[in-house]
């Protein structure tokens, strides 16, 4: 039995508007653990400290007339190894699906000066311009962290930290609450991605040097975008794993590439090499996926399974690129032999079938299996993470 990720087995007992309260108690128990974790949310605090008390909801000393903004969502107390002798105190707020209430960030602010301590703003998605001016010009009392830049950083530290189970628990939690998504994508290292990948150069242009900007930042965004699409499918598989496998949705990305050829194309081993010299590239697409399996019995080696992909396709086509979103379930028959190329069967479009149904009559599709996937399109409530994600990348 594949076991739930530890902190969402709790959290899908609670209602939906409990999200940020829900979280301070994930990070008290975070930075319990993990003490020096405090340092990624307010780097002004040094790495080695000893933790004091760590309180939900503390109420602050202040005498203001204005109650709704005297408690913070998570407080901690601590001391530096180094100097034990001062204790420091870090009030995190904490906004997962709300936003700031007007005033509301300028009373922390305040706070923060008057008593010497330090405040950290912890939000599911970036905020806007306004409000990270500014907390940067308060940078001696305040600082700002997204969940997705949040986990960026404790990632990086699974290698080494002794015991993670708990991080990697924190990090499961993230990837599938937080929404890597949320962050803008790089538009150049974008085009460049999906043009060089699908091979496009007529349209391009030949011999252009990439600084090494544009190097690191190709790789990144493809692990950015398959990060996206995990995330999504993950949430969903997390939430209704009894409806599939116990296999884990599978990211992957697939380049499909369309060529005007020359009279005379140059072959080799019955491939046309397209993209380069008199075979150009006129249309292709990029696509980044992830795949659920319904069947229970699902291997990497099985021929035949049914299953929910998720993900976006870059279509290209003579110097325009077009960007489709997709939710839908497969019937497929993968064989891997020469004398047979599989066959896909598109059995429903989630974001535009409606209660349409397109089951293919196949002894390896069951009643069963059917149900499941009938449940899994009526429950699938991640269409607004897609779309926001299109709208990140349109």
């Amino acid at each position: 039995m594949v076991m739930a990720n530890f902190f969402n087995n709790f959290k899908n007992q609670f209602d939906s508007d409990l999200g940020g309260r829900y979280f301070s108690v994930v990070l008290q128990s975070l930075f319990l653990e993990y003490p020096e974790f405090l340092h990624e949310i307010n780097p002004k605090i040094s790495r080695k400290i000893k933790i004091i008390e760590i309180e939900l909801e503390r109420s602050s000393n202040d005498e203001s007339k204005i109650k709704k903004y005297r408690r913070s969502d998570l407080s901690v107390d601590y001391t530096d190894v180094d100097n034990s002798k001062t204790s420091k105190t870090l009030n995190i707020e904490i906004k997962w699906k709300d936003d700031l209430l007007e005033g509301q960030l300028e009373h922390y602010i305040k706070q923060a000066k008057k008593t010497g301590n330090l405040f950290a703003l912890v939000t599911l998605e970036r905020q806007d311009e306004e409000t990270l001016l500014l907390i940067a010009k308060n940078k001696e009392f305040c600082t700002s962290i997204t969940c997705p830049e949040f986990y960026r950083k404790l990632e990086k530290k699974l290698d080494e930290t002794k015991d993670n189970w708990l991080l990697r628990n924190f990090l499961t939690f993230l990837k599938e609450n937080a929404m890597i998504y949320t962050e803008q994508m790089d538009r150049a290292a974008l085009d460049r991605l999906i043009k060089n990948s699908i091979g496009v150069i007529k349209y391009d242009g030949r011999g252009k040097t990439l600084t090494q900007t544009t190097k690191d930042d190709v790789p990144n965004l493809l692990k950015q975008l398959m990060d996206n699409v995990c995330t999504v499918a993950e949430n969903f598989y997390g939430k209704h794993r009894d409806l599939f496998s116990l296999q884990r949705p599978i990211t992957n990305f697939k380049v499909n590439s369309a060529i005007a050829a020359s009279k005379n194309p140059e072959i080799y081993d019955d491939y046309i090499w397209c993209g380069y010299g008199k075979n150009t590239v006129e249309a292709g697409d990029f696509r980044i996926y992830s795949t659920s399996y319904f069947d229970k019995e699902f291997t990497g080696n099985s021929r035949y399974y049914s299953c929910l992909e998720v993900g976006v396709i870059f279509q290209y086509t003579r110097g325009q690129m077009s960007l489709r979103s997709y939710a839908e379930i497969y019937w497929r028959d993968d064989a891997h032999d020469k004398d047979h190329h599989g066959n896909d069967t598109k059995i429903h479009d989630i974001l535009a079938d409606g209660k349409e149904y397109k089951f293919p009559t196949a002894e390896n599709l069951d009643a069963k299996i059917q149900k499941n996937i009938r449940s899994a399109c009526q429950k699938f409530t991640e269409i607004e993470q897609i779309k926001q994600l299109h709208d990140r990348l349109a």
